[in-house]
């Protein structure tokens, strides 16, 4: 089953994603999933064989999951992009809690859902003060570490959830975890090129 996650034509972003469902490392996650290619008129449609793909795949490794209706929203150059949401979980009852949490707008409940630590939560609510610094360091768990907001009181423990992530996807996928190193040396090579 990691084969077809590693094969799919998810980015590199929903195919972590799907496999930390898939490995139960997360109880469910919320893919966005939109095609930036090609333009019809100023507009980005996502592709029917696309959609087709995601569903193919989700069936295929037997996540749980529901397709949400596709929308427009315009970008930054005027132009508009075709999105479309795929609620995924290891298990019915998460789906239908995260579907309900985002329809509406439960931000503590989908943090939840999406793994993070009870105290990251609360920091990224606001409730508590947020770690400031940053914690990519180009690697590929310094990219899971910056993947959500970090409480400064309760930091050390929460970065056990990213390493545990880290280690699984090691484990589980050298292909996708060489990926993810990739597009690291990449964004680094890149914000280099800015500066």
């Amino acid at each position: 089953m990691v084969t077809e996650i590693e094969n799919s034509c998810l980015n590199i972003v929903e195919k972590i994603d799907v496999l930390l469902v898939y490995s139960d490392q997360k109880p469910a996650t919320l893919l966005l999933v939109s095609y930036q290619e090609d333009s019809i008129g100023g507009i980005h449609y996502l592709p029917q064989h696309h959609i087709e793909g995601i569903y193919e795949l989700l069936s295929k490794v037997g996540l749980p999951f529901k397709a949400g209706e596709k929308y427009l929203q315009e970008t930054i150059i005027h132009e508009s992009v075709e999105w479309m949401p795929f609620y995924v979980a290891k298990k019915e009852e998460n789906l239908m809690r995260l579907v309900l949490a985002d329809e509406t707008n439960d931000e503590q409940l989908l943090g939840k859902l999406f793994g993070y630590p009870d105290t990251a939560i609360q920091a990224y609510l606001g409730e508590r003060p947020s770690f400031s610094g940053d914690l990519y360091d180009g690697s590929p768990l310094g990219f899971l570490n910056a993947s959500f907001t970090h409480s400064k009181e309760f930091l050390e423990e929460e970065i056990r959830v990213p390493k545990r992530w880290h280690d699984t996807l090691c484990r589980l996928s050298p292909r996708l975890y060489s990926e993810i190193e990739n597009f690291c040396r990449n964004t680094q090579i890149q914000s280099d090129e800015d500066c």
